[in-house]
């Protein structure tokens, strides 16, 4: 199982244990220790992302929680399939929180992540 499986699936069995009233903090604090276990150049990405779905994402379940940070990773891991998708609003965010963090990521993973978006027409 590649890191990404085994986020969703640590990520899916965490929050089924966790109470309403903490779940959403644990899964974004889950989300960014992976993150920093898997790339540390990525860890302000992981954070601004964890913190926009925490400040818009409050009536998501836990699956779409897990499923939104999942898609998240896949974006950032290079591993985004033409299935997965955001919110057009989350695409802006996204699109902003890798702006600003352009400068201090390597080219790969900024063209990576930028050619998504291009293919997606998520550029105005």
């Amino acid at each position: 199982m590649n890191i990404l499986g085994k986020f969703y699936a640590d990520a899916k069995r965490r929050m089924e244990k966790q109470p309403d009233s903490s779940f959403r903090q644990e899964l974004c604090s889950f989300f960014i220790q992976t993150i920093r276990s898997y790339d540390k150049s990525l860890l302000p990405l992981a954070e601004s992302a964890g913190q926009h779905w925490l400040d818009t994402h409050q009536l998501d379940t836990r699956e779409d929680g897990v499923n939104w940070f999942y898609s998240v990773f896949a974006l950032f891991d290079g591993s985004f399939s033409a299935d997965m998708d955001f919110s057009d609003e989350d695409w802006d965010a996204l699109d902003m929180i890798i702006s600003e963090s352009a400068e201090s990521l390597d080219m790969n993973t900024v063209q990576t992540l930028l050619s998504v978006m291009v293919e997606r027409h998520k550029f105005e």
